[in-house]
């Protein structure tokens, strides 16, 4: 059973946040072509480190969490109006989300805790043509605790890869797996 948004705040409120690097940043920036000015979604932000380092360099990033908590602290940190209460998985898509609203849909760490193919869906639905997604998957990231543990699958990967036939770049270093879809358009 996935952790609940209780179970989410419980661990936000005593763990810190997995850090973003700006080799990471810089690897994000160069496989979705991001550029100053982009709209982007960070679906599954937590307390919102990536959706401030991608802002930090010029992105429009709104960030979707259904947990309070982590909302709480990501609006502390960042523009309070940019961090929006979302049940992913099973709330009605946000307005915010129209068809082709934005340049880059980004799943850091979150994917495999939500009902992936489902998301997939609505995230091609948001992007615009040109734009992308972008799937980052480290299991090592933030926690021991198997509940907030896990990865995509070999399977789920390779279904995902070839997803909308969509183009993309895959390439996995050191335990993280990043994966890039591109909109045709």
């Amino acid at each position: 059973m996935p952790p609940s948004a209780r179970d989410w705040d419980d661990w936000h409120s005593e763990h810190a946040p997995y850090p973003v690097t700006g080799e990471e940043t810089d690897g994000f920036l160069e496989l979705t072509g991001m550029r100053p000015g982009a709209v982007v979604a960070d679906l599954g932000c937590g307390t919102g480190e990536w959706a401030r380092a991608l802002a930090a360099r010029g992105a429009r990033v709104t960030g979707y969490d259904f947990s309070p908590g982590a909302l709480r602290t990501a609006r502390r940190y960042g523009n309070p109006d940019r961090f929006v209460h979302w049940d992913i998985d099973t709330g009605p898509v946000p307005r915010s989300l129209a068809p082709a609203s934005v340049d880059v849909v980004t799943f850091r760490d979150s994917l495999h805790l939500l009902q992936v193919f489902r998301v997939l869906g609505d995230a091609a639905r948001f992007v615009r043509p040109g734009g992308a997604v972008h799937i980052r998957e480290n299991p090592a990231a933030g926690t021991d605790d198997p509940r907030f543990r896990g990865r995509l699958t070999e399977g789920r990967l390779s279904c995902i890869r070839t997803l909308n036939r969509w183009p993309h770049t895959f390439s996995r270093c050191a335990g993280t797996t990043v994966l890039v879809l591109r909109r045709p358009g």
